[in-house]
């Protein structure tokens, strides 16, 4: 004797996907796959070498500041030190551009100090991607806790989404 299921009891137990659920799954699929790009980045500066470079230009950048000149509202102006330098890898000479973005200053005069560090000429430690020397970074410090955030919250979000879509009724409201 089969035992069939009528389409009412099957449409009840198949889960039924809302668009709460769909836009879950989204972002759990974007914050993953984020988390993963991260780690992959941080498992691969590990491998980093060491090279020296030199700084070709130094200047100051203002942020928070607005197309005329001043603040935009709700942001002061904040100085940072930009930097472009020149290095030789795998045979060639690379060229690489950072903004200094962990030394913050809230004033000119603070930024100008902090700048007299990097004169043009002056010797710059940086680390060189192996596999594509065009590829350099002024350290190996990248937070850990960015992408494992990331990939933790991807994964709740899709057991969300999967909870949603359970909970789904046949006419798409969730109860």
């Amino acid at each position: 004797m089969a035992i069939t299921a009528s389409s009412d009891e099957t449409s009840r137990i198949r889960p039924r996907f809302g668009l709460l659920s769909v836009t879950c799954a989204a972002a759990a699929v974007a914050l993953v796959l984020g988390g993963v790009s991260g780690l992959s980045l941080w498992c691969r500066i590990a491998d980093f070498q060491e090279t020296d470079a030199e700084i070709t230009t130094a200047e100051l950048k203002v942020i928070g500041q607005g197309e005329s000149g001043m603040p935009r509202r709700g942001h002061y102006g904040l100085y940072i030190v930009a930097l472009a330098y020149a290095y030789s890898a795998g045979g060639f000479r690379h060229e690489g551009h950072a903004d200094l973005t962990r030394e913050v200053s809230r004033t000119q005069a603070e930024a100008q100090e902090r700048l007299r560090a990097y004169t043009p000429g002056g010797e710059l430690t940086v680390y060189v991607d192996p596999d594509d020397p065009a590829v350099s970074r002024l350290d190996r410090d990248v937070p850990l806790v960015l992408p494992l955030a990331s990939a933790i919250a991807g994964l709740v979000a899709l057991g969300a989404a999967l909870r949603l879509a359970a909970r789904t009724q046949p006419d798409g409201r969730t109860p």
